[in-house]
């Protein structure tokens, strides 16, 4: 992760042979919200890296890395969510980062029949899980922690499903947003208390950027269901990491035909409506790769 004060640099990462050799293409890519974990998955099986010891965490078991067909995956703290395709049905297996195999599984249940997952992505204390059909699952993350406080045992609890057909055109990319209070500042992250008690009904609802194949960028809001535009003609956009020094809210990025599109701050509290676009530099060029 950079520092304050330090210039963001590239670093090229190459992937175990034990694992590229018989798993490549990689297929799928995921960094943690710290940015000190990374989850890459190919045809089959996960590969782990930490980029602060900067090592690789492979299977023990070739037979249970060949067993996991991964159609999606995502980061929720330091856990790995992986989509495993198994024959007609998908299922949800949590992996801690310190151990790939069955026996440290933190959490395990199959998804809904008749519905192919394609996207899945995390916050403080929600799981969202979209399908091909454009078929929305949001999920509450509930921890059990040891002694050691250390994350024993992971239950999921469906808290809203809704299909997003008539308002999401072919999504090619789904982030979910951080939390946000009645002030639209950031949350605190779980607690004790949150593991046995409902959040407040103002955290309910899930809202997610939705990247379409047309190119539009939109912010919907999954409890009622509707979107409101950000951008048209985007071919990538992301957000940045707040300083946790600094009370700056969240900034976020889009390029594409209009050039580099920067909203500062993104503000998810009530002034929504009011997303100020602080930018629009056609200057700015990206590798197509």
């Amino acid at each position: 992760p950079k520092q304050q004060g330090e210039d963001i640099t590239w670093r090229h990462l190459p992937l175990p042979h034990a694992y590229v050799d018989d798993n490549f293409p990689v297929q799928h890519i995921d960094v943690s919200r710290d940015g000190t974990q990374v989850a890459v998955a190919g045809r089959r099986g996960v590969a782990l890296y930490n980029n602060i010891t900067r090592r690789w965490k492979l299977f023990g078991s070739r037979v249970e890395e060949q067993s996991i067909t991964c159609k999606a995956l995502c980061w929720w703290q330091h856990v790995v969510i992986v989509v495993n395709k198994v024959k007609t049905e998908h299922e949800l297996l949590f992996f801690p980062r310190t151990h790939l195999a069955r026996s440290s599984l933190l959490h395990e249940s199959v998804l809904p029949r008749q519905r192919s997952p394609k996207f899945i992505d995390c916050n403080e204390h929600y799981l969202i899980l979209m399908t091909s059909d454009c078929f929305f699952y949001q999920y509450r993350i509930l921890p059990s922690y040891d002694t050691e406080r250390k994350i024993g045992k992971i239950q999921l609890l469906l808290i809203h499903q809704v299909s997003m057909a008539s308002v999401t055109a072919d999504p090619l990319l789904l982030c979910l947003l951080p939390l946000t209070d009645d002030s639209g500042g950031r949350t605190t992250t779980v607690t004790d208390a949150d593991v046995n008690h409902q959040l407040p009904n103002a955290f309910e609802s899930a809202k997610c950027l939705i990247l379409s194949a047309n190119g539009n960028l939109s912010l919907a809001n999954v409890e009622n269901n509707t979107q409101i535009l950000l951008a048209e003609n985007v071919e990538q956009f992301w957000m940045s990491a707040n300083h946790p020094q600094r009370d700056l809210g969240e900034i976020l990025f889009a390029h594409g035909h209009a050039g580099l599109q920067v909203w500062f701050p993104f503000v998810l509290g009530t002034e929504i409506h009011a997303l100020k676009l602080m930018s629009r530099d056609q200057s700015r060029q990206f590798d197509a790769e």
